[in-house]
């Protein structure tokens, strides 16, 4: 069995793969190493999986939505040199992940969970990679593999075509039974956003604007002791009341807003 699955690597995934190779040529360009060229490639890899050094990352939408790396020593060191290749060399590859996946699903999505392994992940869609020094630095080949909660994620297929072949990988028979395509309102639940609280409103003419200086005070449609207002992008979601705590200032929730309160 293969361990890609061309149907799994889907444009949409490709795409992501082309932002990650697009950055970490940028990043290994950049000072003054030579011109370097970063490819992918739905080809196997030619080494045996097992023989790799795995590294691997988590996206911030969802804990399961990870990426492996896994390459020999010579590959790690062109990705970060001579002096420890494999935390200098991934942390390169995780800056490259995290500003591609930023891209797709938004700016507070971060790489977190970084690991090593000796073993290569049971499940998932692999890409060959190659990263080409030019004639004096050679070419040196890696594997990259997409866990299939990522691939879901990217609007790729979830399906037993796309699992990895565990007799070629770690020589004992494929179990059948591959973790569970995520539900997307799960992942959209780790999304953070931020929210405002609107302690009031005025409405002041231009010149009186214009003369705003230290000290000035500025009065507010509300009085003391009035509910303060929870705000979602600018919309309103909750009443609520402020509150002292631990030392900050907090609002306790007294009423959340309607569907037809909101946007109010």
């Amino acid at each position: 069995m293969s361990p890609v699955s061309e149907s799994r690597i889907n444009p949409s995934t490709a795409g992501f793969l082309d932002a990650i190779a697009r950055e970490l040529q940028r990043l290994l360009c950049s000072g003054e190493r030579e011109e370097v060229q970063v490819s992918w490639n739905r080809n196997p890899p030619d080494a045996e999986l097992s023989d790799l050094v795995w590294c691997s990352c988590a996206l911030s939408v969802e804990p399961a939505c990870r990426i492996y790396a896994g390459a020999n020593r010579e590959a790690w060191t062109a990705l970060g040199g001579a002096s420890d290749p494999q935390e200098n060399g991934f942390a390169s590859l995780a800056q490259s992940i995290e500003i591609a996946a930023q891209a797709r699903f938004g700016a507070l999505v971060a790489c977190t969970k970084l690991g090593t392994s000796e073993q290569p992940p049971n499940f998932g869609a692999s890409v060959s990679v190659v990263i080409d020094g030019g004639s004096s630095a050679g070419a040196a080949a890696m594997c990259w593999v997409l866990s299939p909660e990522l691939i879901a994620a990217l609007g790729g297929e979830e399906s037993v075509a796309g699992r990895f072949d565990a007799n070629r990988m770690a020589g004992h028979k494929a179990t059948i039974n591959a973790p569970p395509s995520p539900n997307p309102l799960d992942i959209l639940q780790h999304l953070e956003i931020p929210v405002s609280v609107s302690f009031g409103r005025a409405r002041i003419r231009l010149k009186d604007l214009l003369g705003l200086a230290h000290g000035s005070v500025v009065h507010l449609d509300r009085e003391l002791g009035d509910e303060v207002e929870v705000r979602v992008n600018n919309c309103m979601i909750a009443r609520g009341e402020v509150v002292a705590v631990d030392g900050n200032y907090g609002v306790r929730i007294l009423r959340m807003v309607s569907a037809d309160g909101i946007g109010g």
